[in-house]
């Protein structure tokens, strides 16, 4: 539609039509960064098995189980929660923010980026060592 954008937070937010335009730009691309976390995962378990419905459920299974860890508050799963991607995928609505925390989405995009890196690397690793025959 046409006109503002009004955002319920912790208080109303009401964007002005030509201020939505680069922030809904900017969600889609932060969520499409973080499905690229999720398609990288999967890509690294599907390196590991020769089916392909596994690493699509192995993927969810993960993802769940992150997800259910960050909510759970044991000073164990506090300390292990910043290494978990799950608590940054959902970092796109930040940009709803006024003013926007850029500090915070950078950081987030780094920590997402490094998942995405460190499981195509995990992924090239384990593919190169793998028997072509088998």
């Amino acid at each position: 539609g046409i006109g503002e954008l009004i955002v319920f937070k912790d208080a109303i937010i009401i964007f002005a039509q030509n201020d939505i335009l680069w922030r809904f730009a900017f969600a889609y691309a932060f969520a499409a960064l973080s499905m690229s976390v999720v398609c990288s995962l999967g890509f690294l378990f599907s390196s590991l098995v020769e089916n392909a419905i596994g690493p699509i459920v192995t993927t969810m299974t993960v993802i769940i189980i992150f997800t259910i860890f960050s909510a759970i508050n044991i000073d164990f799963f506090r300390t292990i929660k910043p290494y978990l991607f799950t608590n940054y995928l959902s970092t796109w609505h930040l940009v709803f923010d006024d003013p926007v925390n850029y500090d915070e989405i950078i950081k987030n995009c780094l920590v997402l980026t490094g998942h995405i890196l460190g499981f195509f690397g995990i992924t090239l690793f384990l593919f190169k060592r793998k028997d072509i025959l088998t």
